[in-house]
């Protein structure tokens, strides 16, 4: 709730983070329903009319129900601590902003260019890293801080090795950006950046959840058991 007034561009926004989180949260593409509004009058209260607000869904409606067990941080994990969850991604947003722009785009737009889905995913780790180090730095040490910050069993869902994982993604980005050959001297290995994009995600989401200051064991445990993530982590 803001103390001054705001016009609708500002709760526009305040939605557009919201609806992120819960797609986080849940592990699927999520809308709201009804958004209602109230326009206050000052003069006389009993003329303040309620205004609907309808905004339109970016890609793809969720076609089904988001079951219990399917859902990547269930209420039951994040209870206790449910209102420093919605505060701490809140408080972050305007920094978090260009990272989950592109890294919710591969669950709006799944059929996008994979060369554009591990761009866009490499950008969400720099932005990340932005966001704690606005200074310039090279990307190798931008990924190495990220992975720092990570228990090792963290790091294991990543990657079982973190040298190589880094050396190839930061190749694999200079080969694809400057559309040269990379350091090995080959062409593009599609399958191999197709398996660095879904480490790439599972990253991703695990230094997003510990922004909101939730615990590592639950992190670890329901990246493991998510069947929603668990798909998108694997295909």
């Amino acid at each position: 709730k803001s103390e001054t007034k705001q016009d609708l561009l500002w709760y526009t926004r305040l939605f557009f983070d919201l609806e992120r989180l819960f797609i986080l949260l849940l592990g699927g593409t999520t809308y709201p329903r009804k958004i209602q509004a109230y326009v206050r009058n000052e003069v006389d209260e009993r003329r303040s009319s309620k205004v609907h607000i309808f905004m339109v869904p970016h890609g793809r409606f969720q076609s089904s129900n988001i079951y219990h067990h399917e859902i990547l941080m269930p209420l039951s994990e994040i209870r206790s601590n449910l209102q420093e969850v919605f505060e701490n991604w809140l408080v972050n947003a305007k920094d978090l902003r260009p990272t989950y722009d592109m890294f919710f785009a591969q669950i709006f737009r799944p059929e996008i260019y994979m060369e554009t889905k591990f761009l866009n995913l490499m950008q969400a780790l720099e932005s990340l890293h932005k966001s704690k180090n606005p200074e310039w730095c090279r990307l190798r040490k931008r990924v190495n801080d990220l992975f720092e910050g990570l228990d090792d069993e963290l790091k294991q869902l990543v990657t079982k090795d973190v040298n190589k994982f880094t050396d190839q993604i930061i190749d694999w980005r200079n080969l694809l950006t400057h559309y040269h050959v990379n350091s090995q001297g080959g062409d593009v290995d599609y399958e191999a950046i197709h398996s660095a994009i879904l480490s790439l995600r599972k990253f991703v989401v695990i230094l997003l959840l510990k922004k909101l200051k939730i615990e590592d064991r639950i992190i670890y445990e329901r990246i493991l058991n998510s069947v929603k993530w668990g798909s998108f982590f694997s295909s």
